[in-house]
């Protein structure tokens, strides 16, 4: 059984987690999911799992990922 102590330190816990959650569904926050998807990608996480934390809210597709990068590249051509 946890202690007192714990189950307090874990409801502040899911209080953050659940404030963060809240944030995320902001608009301002946009940048932040895109920033992850992209952060994840390069960390070699696959395409699926990028597309069900979409899906769950918390970043953006691997398509919209795929089309930032091929914006970039094509504004930076390799000379």
């Amino acid at each position: 059984d946890r202690s007192p102590y714990n189950k307090k330190e874990d409801r502040k816990k899911i209080v953050a987690i659940l404030y963060l959650m809240v944030g995320i569904c902001n608009k301002h926050v946009n940048n932040f999911k895109l920033e992850l998807a992209l952060y994840l990608a390069g960390s070699g996480v696959t395409c699926d799992a990028i597309n069900a934390l979409s899906s769950a809210g918390v970043s953006v597709t691997h398509q919209t990922i795929y089309n930032y990068k091929k914006k970039i590249a094509d504004e930076h051509p390799i000379r």
